[in-house]
């Protein structure tokens, strides 16, 4: 009977701890201009940028996960529309997304869909939608076997977007110019 409780407990704090590794390999990253609040990997330095037809966004990278987030105020795009942008930022050439989850009223979305596409070198976590100030898109970039490897991860991180109400209009970020 005390060897079923010690086994018990060690699996326990076995659970226990691999659950917190898992917890510290992420850090909850704001934008108030943006409107939106996701998980990034500890350590990555996101960055403020322009994309074209007046979507800002952040973008974060670390140990090879990539982290998109893009928003565009005041606009309110199609599903099909953002999934077309969800690929285009990814790079990823597979042209359907698997969608797992579509809700509405949640997190500050007025609705979202969570969905996920590889193709045989990258493989994309997206959550995109509408929101009270527009639309978002939020994508993560990993390698198939990282995907594979760090699925309950990664689907958490698809839960961590969420989006925050704010009437505030964000200022324009101006694009990088590249150095001469």
């Amino acid at each position: 009977m005390s060897r079923g409780i010690t086994i018990a407990a060690v699996l326990t704090a076995a659970m226990l701890v691999g659950s917190l590794a898992q917890a510290q390999a992420w850090q909850r990253y704001s934008s108030a201009p943006l409107g939106i609040s996701l998980l990034i990997p500890r350590g990555a330095k996101p960055a403020q940028r322009a994309w074209p037809e007046q979507w800002q966004g952040v973008q974060a990278e670390l140990k090879g996960v990539k982290i998109f987030a893009l928003a565009r105020q005041g606009k309110k795009h199609t599903a099909s529309y953002m999934e077309e942008l969800g690929l285009r930022t990814s790079g990823v050439v597979a042209k359907i997304w698997t969608e797992f989850k579509t809700v509405e009223k949640k997190d500050g979305w007025v609705w979202y869909n969570r969905a996920r596409v590889a193709d045989a070198k990258q493989a994309a976590f997206t959550v995109y939608g509408i929101g009270p100030r527009g639309s978002f898109v939020a994508v993560l970039v990993t390698t198939p076997a990282d995907a594979k490897k760090r699925k309950a991860a990664f689907e958490r991180w698809l839960k961590s977007v969420q989006l925050k109400a704010s009437t505030k209009v964000p200022p324009k970020v101006a694009p990088k110019v590249p150095s001469k």
